[in-house]
């Protein structure tokens, strides 16, 4: 898993993590979708 600095912060997240918050008003099949495109890569 990658890391990376949050912002100006000195909290770390995974980079997985970041973005994230635009599947909250997704479904599950969209946003499985979408990962699993992503694994793919």
């Amino acid at each position: 898993m990658q890391c990376r600095n949050l912002g100006n912060t000195s909290l770390t997240v995974s980079e997985i993590g970041l973005g994230c918050e635009g599947f909250i008003d997704k479904s599950w099949e969209y946003t499985k979708e979408v990962f699993d495109l992503w694994l793919l890569k």
